[in-house]
């Protein structure tokens, strides 16, 4: 993922984002273009700052690791099919593609340690879960696990980069417009402040009193 193709994917997010929509739904016109302005700044900066190193340096890693996902995900859809063929030797086959994918994980998993920035153990946690997740789904011969492990398998870990590089931008953007109040327009005067209030006066003293 480039830069630009970050901006774009994220843009929407942080405009609807609840924390951010305070901010714009009270701006004046002018305001709120200019805040729209600000997040795609915040945006491009932060996938420069946190995400710019992962997705550039992926390098013949990647490639790698396509090809064993897809190896693994090939084996998984024959071992199925000659699990309910042919009976238990299916299995044997979607092991294979079971190590296949663990490998791509692997590969996947340790560029992403090298170059995350700021990922929480919770982060590292949800990736180890689901990777388990998947690897046991994909082994039952029903024909589904396979498919989702294949589909999920790199997400995983670019989808963290990618949500605390949103994270942060959303950061910088109430950073910079945090103390931002929605311009006063001219101020409404009730018109029974212009009305005098009866009092029990002579007139000619409430004539002197209005004119005071």
């Amino acid at each position: 993922m480039n830069r630009d193709k970050f901006v774009k994917n994220n843009l929407d997010t942080l405009i609807n984002d609840a924390d951010i929509a305070k901010y714009t739904t009270q701006a004046s016109e002018e305001d709120k273009k200019l805040m729209h302005d600000n997040i795609r700044e915040s945006l491009g900066s932060s996938y420069d700052k946190y995400a710019k190193e992962y997705f550039e340096s992926k390098g013949a890693g990647s490639y790698l690791s396509k090809f064993l996902r897809w190896s693994g995900a090939g084996l998984d859809v024959v071992g199925t099919y000659a699990f309910w063929a042919l009976g238990g030797a299916g299995l044997g086959l979607k092991f294979l593609g079971l190590g296949a994918k663990t490998a791509a994980d692997a590969i996947e998993g340790a560029h992403f340690e090298r170059h995350q920035k700021d990922a929480t153990i919770g982060d590292r946690l949800k990736i180890a879960g689901e990777g388990l997740a998947e690897r046991a789904a994909a082994y039952l011969p029903l024909g589904v696990g396979g498919v989702a492990d294949l589909v999920r398998g790199t997400s995983k870990y670019d989808s963290q980069i990618t949500k605390r590089s949103v994270y942060r931008a959303k950061d910088d953007f109430i950073k910079r417009f945090g103390n931002y109040k929605k311009p006063q327009g001219p101020k409404v005067i009730p018109l029974s402040d212009f009305k005098y209030k009866k009092r029990d006066l002579p007139l000619d003293q409430i004539c002197t009193e209005k004119a005071a």
